[in-house]
């Protein structure tokens, strides 16, 4: 039942490697600072009520494995190119969120991803196909591949057009 808005001194917690704030009542942007928390692991923000988009800085995060920002009506921008840097990143939550636009081809070098979801929210476009390779990378066989994706590209007008039928739901 945490409420107000995120300190920017999380910043200095320069050894934090998990911040989990889910479902509470916090509001304003994404601090800038939350960058340069370069052993961060996971940053699950869900089901909250922030607002804006995921700050460049955000960039610097590259050990990051879990971002869940779903259930933030007031996330928006798009998502950033940068994401697709982050190897070790298995869990990628963006949906009902405020945030459109493409999904950047950059995702498809996750190989490491195993939930992507992007439905209820503004996306647009045709899907990566180099995302949808991730569904089938591998067969699986290291029991790593992309279990579970989801966008809105079902019904007779879908927002995100999928190459392969069988990629997206």
């Amino acid at each position: 039942k945490i409420t107000g808005t995120m300190s920017t001194r999380l910043g200095s917690l320069n050894k934090l490697r998990i911040l989990m704030l889910e479902a509470n009542n916090i509001t304003g942007s994404l601090p800038t600072e939350i960058g340069g928390l370069e052993r961060l692991q996971y940053l699950t923000l869900n089901d909250n009520k922030l607002e804006g988009a995921i700050p460049s800085t955000y960039e610097g995060i590259k050990e990051l494995e879990y971002l869940t920002l779903h259930n933030n009506v007031g996330i928006n921008g798009t998502i950033p190119t940068f994401l697709g840097d982050f190897r070790s990143l298995r869990v990628l939550s963006l949906f009902n969120t405020k945030m459109s636009g493409a999904i950047p081809t950059q995702l498809g070098r996750l190989t490491r991803l195993e939930t992507l979801f992007l439905h209820s929210a503004n996306f647009s476009g045709t899907m990566p196909q180099e995302i949808c390779d991730l569904r089938t990378a591998n067969d699986g066989a290291d029991g790593k591949f992309l279990r579970r994706l989801t966008a809105d590209c079902a019904g007779d007008n879908p927002k995100v057009v999928c190459p392969q039928p069988s990629c997206c739901t």
